[in-house]
């Protein structure tokens, strides 16, 4: 059978850019954004287009296709060959759709579902991962769509690991990237610079002097802030988005390592215990205990301090 990478058919066919965020609230729209500013690259007209994450349909139709085919006949390699025509395409459809100028084509999903199974539709596509501590991204759905604490949890726990699969399963591990959110809002210059590379796209065509001029798509900090929730670009004052679950007590921290702490491990980021959240107001408490009381004193203001209780008096 003949190559799906064959003559007349483009890399902006058989090499789009997957960019998939772990879960909704994850800053998928800002990356597309930035990215989308480099004249190479194309972003989908589609919000988010959610092919990756419905794969599993595909391999079901595979499955029962195959299940017709004579045994007698090579149906592995027949069924290999059909999910690559199939992703091809799926990729051209993205093609047509998009901006008509040269480049990749960028496709965003906040969910990465159908990961483990991208490889098999799509084997020639750049795949970046975006992930967002999910204490940040619960706290942020909480706010924005009113997620449950616990389901919202464990939804991104169950995301993690399917990252953490799918980075150790990966046959073209070259052609898959993690970005942390964290460290694209703290220096976007360099996020871009290293992805702009793993794309093999050049930096001196991107209009890095934009990034500052790029606003905040979706923030839950809208709604707090009294507007609605949208996704046009705003500008809001004091945004930090890396502190937003700065105010949690150490209940939540604790029920959430208990539900996703070791996904939090997985995926580098570190579970905050009861003995290490003492906030500077605790610390202070606790130093004028210890300068105020007995040590049998002590040792109960301590022991309050850390349930998450103000020392008596």
């Amino acid at each position: 059978m003949n190559d799906p990478g064959a003559a007349g058919v483009s890399s902006r066919q058989t090499e789009p850019v997957f960019l998939l965020g772990i879960a909704h609230r994850s800053g998928t729209n800002y990356l597309a954004e930035l990215l989308d500013q480099h004249e190479a690259i194309a972003a989908s007209p589609l919000p988010e287009d959610f092919l990756v994450a419905k794969l599993a349909f595909l391999e079901e139709y595979v499955r029962r296709v195959q299940g017709e085919w004579s045994a007698r006949w090579d149906r592995d390699s027949a069924a290999r060959e059909l999910r690559s025509r199939l992703g091809l395409g799926l990729a051209g459809y993205l093609a047509s759709d998009a901006a008509p100028r040269a480049g990749r084509v960028l496709a965003r999903t906040p969910s990465v579902d159908g990961l483990t199974m991208l490889r098999r539709y799509f084997p020639k596509a750049h795949v970046i991962l975006l992930i967002r501590d999910g204490r940040a991204v619960v706290e942020s759905g909480m706010r924005s769509f009113q997620w449950s604490f616990d389901d919202a949890s464990l939804r991104w726990a169950r995301a993690a690991r399917t990252i953490d699969q799918y980075r150790s399963q990966d046959p073209s591990a070259e052609r898959s990237i993690v970005v942390r959110y964290e460290d694209l809002v703290a220096d976007p210059d360099k996020a871009l610079t290293a992805l702009l590379g793993f794309l093999s796209l050049d930096t001196a065509t991107y209009p890095f002097q934009r990034i500052a001029q790029t606003g905040v798509i979706g923030s839950s900090e809208l709604k707090a802030t009294g507007g609605d929730l949208h996704w046009d670009q705003a500008a809001i004052p004091d945004f930090d988005p890396l502190a937003r679950f700065s105010h949690w007590t150490a209940n939540q921290h604790k029920r959430f390592n208990w539900l996703a702490g070791r996904e939090l491990g997985l995926l580098g980021y570190q579970p905050l215990h009861a003995d290490e959240g003492l906030t500077n107001a605790a610390a202070q408490r606790l130093h004028s205990a210890a300068a105020a009381c007995r040590p049998r004193e002590l040792r109960r203001r301590f022991r309050r301090l850390l349930r998450g209780s103000p020392p008596a008096g």
